[in-house]
C-alpha cells in the first residue's frame, strides 16, 4: 500500500522551504526579553510557531514521504495508553494508576510505514505493529496538564507536529481548561479532530453526551467525529476488543490512501493559514516591545541627563560653597586670621613669616577650606549617582510593560558606593588643578596644594577665594577648574544610568529590526496561501 505524502497539495515552489527557514530564523533569534503578560502569552506563541514549522511545515513542505501522523492526547489519568494499547491488541505503552504514567511518547506504526522522515520521533519510543494501517504513525503522547514540565513540553511538541489528534477525555475530566484552550487551538490551525469519550458510566451516558456537545458545538467543533467508549469499571490490562473497534476502524480508513492525503492536506493547509494569522501577531507584539523598549531607553536617557544638569547648574551658581565653606573663607580672612594676608593688593607684601610659620598657616587654612569644598561637593555629586539609577528602576517598575526581568541583573549602589564613587571623581578633579596652578605658584605666598585647595574654593563659589585666585593666577584658571569639575561630574552622573543600557543592550532595534523582516515574510508567505487553498 502506498503511503500519503508529506508533499501532498503543497505549492510547488522551490523557495517555500527557504522561506519557512527565514521565518524560523528572525523568530528563533528574536526572543521577547519583557515579562508583561501580553509578551509572556507571545512568547508561548512564538515557541509554538517555532515547534509549527520545525515539527510539521518543514518537512512537509520538503516533500518528504511522511505518514499521517495522529497523536493521542489529552488529560492526566484520561487513558490514553490504555486505549493505545487495546487498538493495538497488545501492551506497548505503560499504563498504571500513577501519575503521570507516559514517562516518554510511544510511537507505533506499520512495520512497512517508513517513520525515517516522522518530525520528532526521536521524542518517543517507537514500537512496530501489524495491526495499524500503512501510512499511519500513531503516538501516544504525555499528558499536557502534566505535573512534569517536561512531559507537558512534549506533549505540546508532538501535538504540533501532528496532522490528526484524538483528544481523549473521560466523564470527569472533559470539562477540563488546559486540554480544551490546545484543542481550540488545534482546530484553529486546520488540525483535523476527533473526540474519544472514555471511561462514561452508562448512567449519565445521556446527560455527559449532551453537555460534551453543547460544549463541543458552541466551540465550533459540533462536526467533530466522537468516539464513546463505556465505562468497563475497574481492570487491568486491555479494554474489550469491541469497546475500540469502532475507533480502529476509522483510524483505518481515515488515514489509509487518499484519504490519509486528504487529512494531510487539510492540515498543512490550515498551518499555513494559521502561520500567516500567527506572524501578524507576533509582529504586532514586536512592535509593542520596541516602543516599550524606547520609552525605557528614554527614561534612562532623561533622568542621567536631568540629573547631570540640575548638578552642573547647581556646581556653577556655588551651592557648594554655602554652609561650611564660606564660614570657614570668614573665619580664615577675617582680620588676623591664616589667610587675611591674601586680601593685599600686593602679593609682594605677602611673608613667610619667622621660619615659615605663617605660610605654613596659610596653607593650613586653604587646604582646609578645599578640604571643606570637596566634602560639600562629595555630597550633591554622591546623591546624583545614587539616585539616578534609583529613580530609573522606580520609573521602569511604573511603566507596568514588564522591565523588572532586564532589572533582575542590574546591581544596587548603596549610599557608600556612590560616595567612594564621587570621591574618586573630585581625587581626579584635584589632580587637573594642579597641574593648572603649576605654572603660576608663588611659593612665598601659597604652596602648589594649597593654591590648588584655594582654587577648589573659588571654583566652588567661595567669592573671597575666587577674588584671591584672580589677582594671584588670573580669572582663567577659575572658568577653566568649573569646566573640568561639570564635565566629569556630568560624565559620572550620566554613566550611573550605563548599567540600564547595557540591559536593553540593542533590544528595541533588533525588535524593529525582525519586524521589517516579518513585515516581508508575511508578504512573501501571502504569495503562496492561493496555492495550498482549497
Amino acid at each position: 500500500m502506498t503511503q500519503p505524502s508529506g508533499g501532498a497539495d503543497l505549492p510547488e515552489v522551490a523557495a517555500l522551504p527557504g522561506l519557512l527557514s527565514a521565518i524560523h530564523d528572525d523568530l528563533a533569534s528574536a526572543p521577547f526579553v519583557l515579562s508583561a503578560p501580553y509578551i509572556d502569552d507571545a512568547e508561548i506563541l512564538r515557541t509554538r510557531v517555532l515547534t509549527q514549522i520545525d515539527a510539521h511545515l518543514l518537512p512537509r513542505a520538503g516533500g518528504k514521504n511522511i505518514p499521517v501522523v495522529a497523536v493521542l492526547g489529552g488529560s492526566t489519568g484520561a487513558g490514553k495508553s490504555t486505549l493505545m494499547n487495546s487498538i493495538l491488541g497488545q501492551e506497548v505503552s505503560e499504563a498504571s494508576v500513577l501519575r503521570p504514567t507516559t514517562r516518554q511518547a510511544v510511537l507505533a506504526h506499520h512495520p512497512e510505514t517508513s517513520i525515517a522522515h516522522v518530525p520528532l520521533a526521536e521524542l518517543t519510543t517507537t514500537v512496530a505493529h501489524e495491526r495499524l494501517p500503512e501510512g499511519l504513525a500513531l503516538i501516544d503522547a504525555p499528558d499536557l496538564d502534566s505535573f512534569d514540565d517536561a512531559n507537558r513540553k512534549a506533549a505540546a511538541e508532538l501535538l504540533e507536529a501532528a496532522d490528526l489528534w484524538l483528544f481523549v477525555t473521560t466523564a470527569a475530566r472533559y470539562g477540563d481548561a488546559i486540554p480544551w484552550h490546545n484543542l481550540q487551538h488545534a482546530h484553529q490551525r486546520g488540525l483535523q479532530l476527533a473526540i474519544v469519550f472514555n471511561r462514561v458510566p452508562q448512567k449519565i451516558l445521556a446527560d455527559v453526551r449532551a453537555d460534551l456537545m453543547n460544549r463541543l458545538t458552541e466551540a465550533g467543533l459540533g462536526d467533530v467525529p466522537l468516539f464513546i467508549i463505556g465505562d468497563v469499571g475497574p481492570h487491568e490490562g486491555l479494554l474489550p476488543d469491541d469497546s475500540v473497534a469502532e475507533l480502529r476502524e476509522w483510524l483505518t480508513l481515515a488515514t489509509e490512501g487518499e484519504q490519509g492525503r486528504g487529512i494531510i492536506a487539510r492540515t498543512t493547509r490550515g498551518a499555513w493559514g494559521a502561520l500567516r494569522e500567527n506572524l501578524e501577531e507576533l509582529t504586532r507584539v514586536y512592535v509593542r516591545q520596541a516602543h516599550a523598549l524606547d520609552n525605557l531607553a528614554d527614561i534612562a536617557d532623561d533622568n542621567a541627563s536631568a540629573t547631570a544638569v540640575d548638578l552642573t547648574t547647581a556646581l556653577r551658581s556655588g551651592s557648594a560653597a554655602v554652609g561650611a565653606p564660606t564660614t570657614r573663607w570668614l573665619t580664615s580672612a577675617a582680620s588676623s586670621g591664616p589667610l587675611s594676608d591674601l586680601l593685599t593688593e600686593n602679593f609682594a607684601n605677602v611673608k613667610p613669616g619667622i621660619g615659615g610659620r605663617r605660610l605654613a598657616r596659610r596653607n593650613a587654612a586653604a587646604e582646609a577650606l578645599g578640604l571643606d569644598i570637596h566634602a560639600a561637593m562629595r555630597t550633591v555629586l554622591a546623591d546624583a549617582i545614587h539616585d539616578v539609577p534609583a529613580q530609573i528602576g522606580e520609573q521602569w517598575r511604573e511603566t507596568h510593560c514588564g522591565a523588572e526581568v532586564l532589572m533582575s541583573d542590574i546591581p544596587h549602589v548603596t549610599t557608600a558606593e556612590a560616595r567612594e564613587e564621587a570621591d574618586r571623581v573630585l581625587t581626579a578633579w584635584g589632580q587637573e588643578l594642579d597641574a593648572i596652578v603649576a605654572p603660576h605658584v608663588r611659593e612665598n605666598v601659597l604652596s602648589a596644594s594649597g593654591t590648588a585647595h584655594l582654587l577648589a574654593a573659588a571654583v566652588g563659589g567661595v567669592r573671597g577665594a575666587g577674588q584671591v585666585i584672580t589677582r594671584l593666577i588670573g580669572p582663567a584658571a577659575i572658568e577653566q577648574g568649573r569646566e573640568v569639575l561639570t564635565a566629569m561630574c556630568s560624565e559620572v552622573v550620566t554613566q550611573s544610568a550605563s548599567p540600564y543600557h547595557s540591559a536593553l543592550g540593542g533590544t528595541a532595534g533588533h525588535s524593529r529590526k525582525v519586524v521589517t523582516g516579518l513585515r516581508l515574510r508575511v508578504s512573501e508567505l501571502g504569495r503562496y496561501l492561493d496555492a495550498v487553498r482549497p
